[in-house]
């Protein structure tokens, strides 16, 4: 599992480096890569966190908290993160319906057919409920690059508050001084 995940990862790469948008640069570009594959990795955490200490699955060969474990299954909930972003984005287009028909089942059947395979993980619930856990799992990883944009109008708003204040001072002080 680890070499698909790392093949999955170098492709994703090649592919992100590849790939413009208009109006985004090469570095803003891979950012937002970045970004979605950190955030892959930490929520990847936080759900193998609740999932694995409530009894609902446990990971085979890397112990959770273990060095093994730090070492293959984070980074490859970060290529999880970065390759929900990228289909999300290239094949549904950003389009709820079209992305949630094409991306989750192809997701769904990526991993859990290679975890079939391989044996990486141990589910201890039953196959039907399992499978509608998919759909938050993909939605709140999906989001990243929107998250993103959030961050930057976000920023770009405290900044513009911060001039605003900054000419309302210099009016001031203007006023005082009999200039304005």
């Amino acid at each position: 599992m680890r070499w698909i995940a790392l093949g999955t990862f170098v492709v994703l790469v090649l592919l992100n480096l590849r790939e413009q948008h208009p109006g985004c640069t090469r570095k803003k570009h891979f950012k937002c890569f970045a970004r979605a594959f950190v955030e892959g990795m930490i929520g990847g955490l936080i759900i193998d966190s609740i999932g694995v200490n409530a009894g609902f699955y446990s990971f085979a060969r890397a112990p959770i908290y273990s060095l093994s474990y730090f070492g293959i299954v984070v980074p490859c909930w970060g290529v999880f993160g970065a390759l929900i972003n990228y289909l999300w984005r290239t094949v549904g287009r950003d389009r709820f319906l079209r992305a949630s028909a094409i991306v989750i089942p192809l997701l769904f059947a990526f991993y859990e057919g290679l975890n079939l395979l391989t044996g990486s993980w141990t589910y201890y619930l039953p196959w039907y409920i399992v499978a509608p856990c998919w759909l938050p799992l993909v939605y709140t990883f999906a989001g990243c690059h929107r998250r993103g944009k959030m961050i930057e109008k976000c920023s770009l708003l405290r900044q513009k508050a911060r001039l605003t204040r900054a000419s309302r001072q210099l009016r001031q002080m203007a006023g005082e001084l009999h200039l304005w």
